[in-house]
C-alpha cells in the first residue's frame, strides 16, 4: 500500500466502531466544514480486512474490487472477440487505469458505475423490470454510504431517460421513474438529505481553481510520459468516435454517445478523474466494435489469429514487466509491485519512534503522512489530514506552510506546535529553516523524515542513511536534500553523523558529494572533508561527476597532505571525456 487515504480511512473505521457514529469526531486540529463521511462503510469493511490480514488483505480486496470491474467492463466492451480494435483498447484502458490503481473507496464505484451501465446496455429498448429495479435500489443504498460517486447511478438512469424522449413513452417512464427512486434511495443512510448536500459541497470545492492537491488539479496536456500520451491518445480517440455516431445520427447509439461526451469532458479535468474515460465510454466502445464487425460483414471467428497473438504477448511481456518493477521504475515512481507497505509514503520510522519514544502532543505533519500516524497513533493530535474537506483558504494555507518557512511560522504562532513532520524530498526548505531555527530540536531522522520537538527530546535517533540503494533516484534524491538542508542550515555536527553513515552506501549520488563540497572547501574542515573525499570514489553516475573532481581540485594541497591523500587519487579521469 502506498496511498496516505487508506490509512484515515482505517483510522475513521476504528472510530466509528468505537463511537457507532458514521461520522465520528477525530483528533485533528483541522475541521471540514459541512463534512459527510459517506464513507463509512467502506471504513468498516476495510478495517475488517485489515483485521484478518493487515496490508497485504486490503491490497487483495481492493485488487477483487477491480477484477470485479475488469469483469463488467468486458461484459460491456466484449473485446475478447479478438478483434485487433478490441484488443488494443483492453490494453490502452489498463495502462490508463493504472494510474489510480490505490486502496480507495472511488474503486468500489467504478464496479457500481459499470454495473448500472451494464444493465443499461443489456436492456436495451426495454423498460426496467421489478426484480432488476430491486437490486439496482439495493446496489444504491450500499453506494450511498461507500463513496459520493453514487450520484453515477441516478445520473446513467437519468441520461437513459433523456436519449428516450421521443421512444415509447412506457420505456421512458420506466427509467425516469427508475431515476427518481434512485435518488430516494441515496438518502437511505445515516445522513438522509445530507449526502446529498455533502456530495455537492465536496463539487464545489473541488472544482474551485487554485487548490494545490496535486491530483485534484486540471491534467496537463500530452507530455513526454508515455501514460500520459496513452491516456491522450484513448481520448482523442474515444472524440472521434464520438464524432463518427454523431454524423451517422443513429437514435440507438444515443446513450453510449451521450456517456461517451460526459467522460470526455470529465476524463481531462484533473489527475483523479482520468479513469473516466474507460468507464464511461465503456458503452461507445462496445458499440463501436460491434458497428465495425458489421461494416466488415464477417464472423469474429475469421479474424486474424495472429494480430491477437502479437498483442496478447505484448499484454503478458507488459505483465511481467509490472511485475518485475520495470513500468515503476521507467516513471520513476516509488512504488513496487507487491502488496507491502511502501516507505516512500507512509513515515514507518518516524512512527516507530513516536511509539517508542511515548511522544504525545500537536504534530504538523504533511497530509499525506497525517493519515498513518494517526491510524497507529491515538497520543497525538494532528493538524489536518488528506480528507481536503477545509475551507479553501485553510487548504492554501495548509500547503503554504508545507513548503515555505514564512507561512508555517504564521501557522504555528496562531496553533502552537509541539512537533513537526517533515517529508525530506519535498519539504526541504522547511527542513533547512528547522535545522537553523535553535527553538527546533531534531529527534528523529531517517532518510525520508524528519522529525522536530519544541523542546529538548527525550530520546533522539538518527538514521540519515538505512541501507537503501541509493542509486535508485526517489533514494538518491532524499539522500541529496538531506546533504542540502544541512549545509544550508549550517548544521555542522548533524552533517558530519550524515556522512558518516553515508560511507556504508555502496553508491553515492555526485549531486550529495558536490553539496557537501561546496560547504566544507571554503572553511577548510579538514575533518568532515576527510569523511567526503572517499565518497568519490562511489559515484553512481557520470552525470555531475566532473563537476565533483572539479570541486576537489579545489582543496588546497596542505589538505591532502593533513589527510595523508595524495592529490592524484581524486585529480579527473574516468569521469573526464577523452579529447
Amino acid at each position: 500500500m502506498w496511498g496516505s487515504d487508506i490509512w484515515f480511512h482505517l483510522y475513521l473505521g476504528d472510530r466509528v466502531l468505537e463511537t457507532f457514529s458514521a461520522d465520528p469526531p477525530d483528533q485533528l486540529v483541522l475541521q471540514g466544514r459541512n463534512n459527510v463521511n459517506f464513507y463509512w462503510l467502506y471504513q468498516i469493511v476495510v478495517r475488517g480486512f485489515y483485521a484478518l490480514g493487515g496490508a497485504p488483505a486490503v491490497r487483495l480486496f481492493t485488487a477483487a474490487l477491480w477484477m470485479t470491474s475488469a469483469w463488467f467492463w468486458l461484459q460491456i466492451v466484449r473485446p475478447l472477440r479478438l478483434h485487433p480494435w478490441s484488443l488494443l483498447l483492453a490494453l490502452a484502458s489498463i495502462l490508463v487505469v493504472q494510474l489510480r490503481f490505490d486502496d480507495r473507496p472511488e474503486v468500489v464505484s467504478y464496479a457500481f458505475i459499470l454495473y448500472f451501465a451494464l444493465t443499461i446496455v443489456r436492456r436495451g429498448d426495454q423498460p426496467v423490470r421489478e426484480i432488476e429495479a430491486l437490486a439496482l435500489l439495493g446496489l444504491q443504498v450500499l453506494w450511498c454510504n461507500v463513496h459520493g460517486y453514487f450520484l453515477f447511478g441516478p445520473a446513467l438512469y437519468g441520461l437513459r431517460a433523456l436519449t428516450l424522449v421521443r421512444s415509447n413513452r412506457r420505456i421512458l417512464l420506466s427509467h425516469a421513474a427508475m431515476t427518481v427512486a434512485l435518488v430516494l434511495a441515496s438518502m437511505v443512510s445515516p445522513f438522509g438529505w445530507r449526502t446529498w448536500a455533502g456530495v455537492m459541497v465536496q463539487l464545489a470545492d473541488l472544482s474551485a481553481r487554485g487548490v494545490p492537491v496535486q491530483e485534484l488539479g486540471v491534467l496537463p496536456g500530452p507530455s513526454a510520459e508515455w501514460p500520459s500520451l496513452v491516456f491522450w491518445g484513448l481520448w482523442a480517440a474515444t472524440a472521434v468516435v464520438v464524432a463518427l455516431f454523431c454524423l451517422r445520427r443513429d437514435r440507438r447509439r444515443l446513450f453510449p454517445v451521450a456517456l461517451a461526451v460526459v467522460a470526455l469532458v470529465i476524463s481531462r479535468s484533473a489527475v483523479r478523474t482520468v479513469v473516466f474515460i474507460v468507464v464511461l465510454a465503456a458503452p461507445l466502445w462496445g458499440a463501436f466494435i460491434d458497428e465495425v464487425e458489421r461494416w466488415e460483414g464477417r464472423a469474429a471467428r475469421h479474424r486474424p489469429r495472429a494480430v491477437a497473438a502479437v498483442l496478447g504477448a505484448a499484454c503478458l511481456l507488459l505483465g511481467w514487466w509490472t511485475v518485475t518493477n520495470g513500468f515503476h521504475k521507467n516513471r520513476n515512481q516509488p512504488q513496487r509491485f507487491g502488496v507491502g507497505v511502501s516507505p516512500f509514503t507512509c513515515p514507518i520510522q518516524a512512527q516507530a519512534y513516536l511509539k517508542a519514544s511515548g511522544f504525545r502532543g500537536k504534530i504538523f505533519s504533511h497530509p499525506g503522512d497525517a493519515g498513518y500516524i494517526e491510524f497507529f497513533n491515538r497520543d497525538v493530535s494532528l493538524y489536518g489530514d488528506s480528507r481536503f474537506t477545509y475551507d479553501l483558504g485553510l487548504i492554501k494555507e495548509y500547503f503554504s506552510a508545507l513548503e515555505s518557512p514564512a507561512a508555517f511560522q504564521a501557522v504555528e504562532a496562531r496553533v502552537g506546535f509541539d512537533a513537526v513532520l517533515i517529508t525530506v524530498e519535498t519539504q526541504s526548505e522547511l527542513l533547512a529553516s528547522m535545522l537553523a531555527d535553535r527553538r527546533w530540536h531534531l529527534a528523529h531522522a531517517d532518510l525520508r523524515r524528519a522529525f522536530f520537538t519544541r523542546g529538548k527530546p527525550r530520546e533522539q535517533r538518527l538514521m540519515f542513511y538505512d541501507g537503501a540503494d541509493l542509486a535508485e533516484t526517489r533514494n538518491a534524491d532524499a539522500a541529496t536534500s538531506w546533504i542540502g538542508a544541512l549545509t544550508t542550515a549550517g548544521a555542522r555536527d548533524l552533517l558530519g553523523v550524515a556522512l558518516g553513515q553515508l560511507a556504508a552506501a555502496s553508491q553515492v549520488p555526485p549531486a550529495l558529494i558536490g553539496l557537501a563540497l561546496e560547504y566544507l572547501i571554503p572553511r577548510a574542515d579538514v575533518q568532515l572533508l576527510a569523511k567526503v573525499i572517499p565518497l568519490r570514489e562511489k559515484m553512481t553516475e557520470t552525470k555531475g561527476a566532473i563537476e565533483v573532481d572539479q570541486l576537489l581540485t579545489r582543496i588546497p594541497g596542505s589538505v591532502y597532505r593533513r589527510l595523508g591523500i595524495g592529490r592524484a587519487r581524486v585529480a579527473p579521469s574516468a569521469y573526464t571525456p577523452a579529447p
